[in-house]
């Protein structure tokens, strides 16, 4: 009885490990252009203000849209979620 279980939990992670790895993924192209949108939306401003550049760490892609004051910056992770804006630390 112990193994029929052990069994039927092993096949049950090995569909889900499958079903999670199979997940199709965002092209570089797509995160940007969610981006660039996001400024049009936010700023009627115009894609060729806007640049995406490789991220650090958990932001897979940094998408930067005007400049000085008001410029802003999209960061996006590997799945193409919208990071929030680092949080400056407390003092």
């Amino acid at each position: 009885r112990v193994v029929y279980v052990t069994t039927a939990l092993c096949l049950f992670a090995a569909g889900l490990g499958i079903m999670m790895g199979t997940r199709a993924l965002p092209s570089e192209t797509a995160v940007i252009n969610a981006g660039v949108a996001l400024w049009i939306a936010e700023t009627s401003g115009f894609a060729e203000e806007c640049v995406g550049i490789p991220g650090e760490g958990q932001v897979w892609i940094s998408v930067t849209c005007g400049d000085g004051n008001a410029g802003r910056t999209y960061l996006f992770d590997r799945s193409g979620a919208r990071l929030g804006a680092p949080k400056e630390p407390k003092t």
